[in-house]
Parts: C-alpha cells; sequence; structure tokens
C-alpha cells in the first residue's frame, strides 16, 4: 500500500511540473484557436510595474482574473518585487483582465485579449499556450500629485438641443443654453445637432467662440487617472469639433471616442500684442454620447471637468472636491 501511495504522489507531482513546463496538453486545453476559445489555453504573463519615470514599483498589489465561462474564480494575484516583477500562469478561452494598484498611486485597470498582438489568430496558439507565452506587460502606476477642486459635470445630465440642424449658443461653465434657451451667461461655444433620416446619420458639431480656445485630443490610459497631469498652453487648439456616427438597422456604428480625452481651453483674454493673459483649462472624458431625440433637436452628453483657477493648467482633479453641486451627482468620479 505505501509503495501504491509513493507511486501515485510521483505521478501527481510529475505531472504538475509537466504541466508548469508547457509538456503536457491535456483533451481539457486547446491547441489551436478554434479550440483553445472553447476550452482554454494556457496562459503566462509576466507583469513589469513602474511608475511615471520608469521606477519599479515594490509591493504593487496586481490581481488577475482569466476568463473561463465555467469558472468566475479562474485567476491569480500576488505583489511586486523588488523589481517591481510578478508573474501570472492560468487557463483561459482568450481574455485576461488586471488590476493593480498601490497606496499614493492610482489605480490601473485593462482587459487584454491574447490574440490582439497576432495579425492571424491561427499563430496566437501553440502547445496549448496562448502566444507569446511569458510575455513582459508593463503596467505605468501614476503618482497621485497635486488633485484639486475642479468643476465637473456628470454624464447623467443629458443636455437636449434647442433645435436641429442650427448653431445654438452654450455656456460651457454653467452647462446651459444662453437666453431664450437656458440660463446660460457666455456663449462659450456654439453646438448644433444634424440628422439625416434617409442616412441614417447623425452628427454633433462644437464651435469655440473665443480667440485662442478649443480643444485637443489625447488617447486615455489604463489608468483611473486618464488624462495628462497638465494642460498643453501652447498654442494649436483646434476651434472645432465634429463628430459623425451612422445607424443599421440592427447595429450602430459608434464613432470612436471612447478611448479619447479631449482637452479644452476657454474664456480667453488676450492683451494688445494678441498674448493669452487669462483662460481657463479643463478636460472631456470620451465617449461624448449623442443622437436624435423625440423630433427635437437630439442631445448630447459626457463629464467634463473644468479647472476654475485662470491660467491654472493642472488636470488632476480631487475626486472629492466638486465645485458644481449638482443634486443628482453619482459617484465616485475619475480623477
Amino acid at each position: 500500500m505505501k509503495r501504491i501511495l509513493i507511486r501515485v504522489a510521483i505521478v501527481v507531482f510529475s505531472a504538475m511540473a509537466l504541466w508548469r513546463l508547457g509538456c503536457v496538453h491535456a483533451v481539457v486545453v486547446g491547441n489551436d484557436y478554434e479550440t483553445a476559445i472553447q476550452v482554454g489555453a494556457r496562459a503566462k504573463v509576466v507583469f513589469r510595474v513602474v511608475d511615471d519615470g520608469g521606477n519599479p514599483v515594490r509591493d504593487a498589489r496586481v490581481d488577475v482574473g482569466f476568463w473561463l465561462p465555467w469558472n468566475d474564480r479562474n485567476g491569480a494575484d500576488g505583489v511586486t518585487d523588488s523589481a517591481g516583477m510578478f508573474t501570472v500562469r492560468g487557463v483561459s478561452v482568450g481574455e485576461m483582465v488586471w488590476t493593480v494598484e498601490k497606496y499614493g498611486y492610482y489605480s490601473s485597470r485593462a482587459t487584454y485579449h491574447f490574440f490582439e498582438a497576432f495579425p492571424h489568430k491561427e499563430d496566437c496558439v501553440r502547445f496549448g499556450r496562448w502566444q507569446p507565452y511569458g510575455a513582459v506587460r508593463e503596467v505605468v502606476l501614476r503618482r497621485k500629485k497635486n488633485p484639486i477642486p475642479m468643476r465637473v459635470t456628470s454624464e447623467n445630465e443629458m443636455m437636449v438641443l434647442p433645435g436641429a440642424n442650427n448653431l445654438f449658443p452654450f455656456d460651457v461653465v454653467e452647462c446651459d443654453w444662453l437666453p431664450p434657451y437656458g440660463n446660460g451667461k457666455i456663449e462659450d461655444v456654439s453646438i448644433a445637432h444634424y440628422f439625416s433620416t434617409g442616412e441614417s446619420q447623425s452628427r454633433l458639431e462644437i464651435v469655440f467662440r473665443f480667440p485662442h480656445t478649443g480643444y485637443y485630443a489625447v488617447k486615455k490610459n489604463s489608468s483611473e487617472f486618464q488624462s495628462p497631469y497638465y494642460a498643453d498652453s501652447r498654442f494649436g487648439y483646434s476651434t472645432n469639433l465634429v463628430l459623425f456616427q451612422k445607424y443599421a438597422p440592427t447595429i450602430e456604428q459608434r464613432y470612436d471616442t471612447c478611448d479619447t480625452c479631449f482637452i479644452l481651453r476657454l474664456r480667453t483674454v488676450l492683451d494688445c500684442e494678441g498674448k493669452i493673459v487669462s483662460c481657463i483649462y479643463g478636460k472631456i472624458y470620451g465617449p461624448i454620447e449623442f443622437g436624435p431625440i423625440d423630433n427635437r433637436g437630439g442631445f448630447f452628453r459626457y463629464w467634463q471637468y473644468l479647472n476654475m483657477i485662470p491660467n491654472d493648467t493642472n488636470l488632476e482633479f480631487d475626486v472629492k472636491s466638486n465645485l458644481r453641486k449638482y443634486r443628482d451627482f453619482p459617484g465616485p468620479v475619475r480623477p
């Protein structure tokens, strides 16, 4: 009996060792893409966590979930070593969700599809492993530097345009139309929504009215703080923002602003030489949602942040200090 138990133990430990090395391909692990997305394939990912300056972040908490439809607790977690490294293994049908966090930093979270790096999906699985097996994924944890109070408008505040196919004056700070359509005070922009029933096409146009005002776009990152720390104070802001979207009978083809952050400059005051002496900066986190509504002018909504200190380019929002008191404002809010 003792010999049998020893042999069983040897087989079990050998199988575990071979599985770790990727030498054992059980029937439940797919060796090609089509099978892998049905039953799963092995994955190995090495996280390298660094700060804004590229320095390793030690003791950052890494939480990884590998997607298996029949196992919602399929994952691993741990902390980074002195080099900012953490290695995780698992089985997935093609998707991994990870979160990295540490006190004093903004958390970072993203979803990764193992087949994204390959133009031909049949190349993304070899010998029961998602490729590249053991690849290093660098994650940047952004420090909490100088968050400040800002005037924030929620995406739940849907703005209905007074009419269709015409520009209407809009106060960005008050988030309201100018009279007689609302109680706004200063025309920061003019906004129009155009909708073609025959072409099933919707268009939103935003025109900035002050000189040297406008926007520029940057790509959001995986951090909860998704914008630059500071707006660019140089000239070169675009004055017209035009967004399109089309509707099909069953599929809505959305414009691509989900991964976009729009940096704003508003209410500039110029001296006699045409130089900016005063302005305010802000940002909009995409997506900017818009479309037709009840045979009226249409609607739009977004997350908007405004730094109300003149000439201050800081875009890091203190989530506990919204200067705009809105009774239905949801939380928590991203910085």
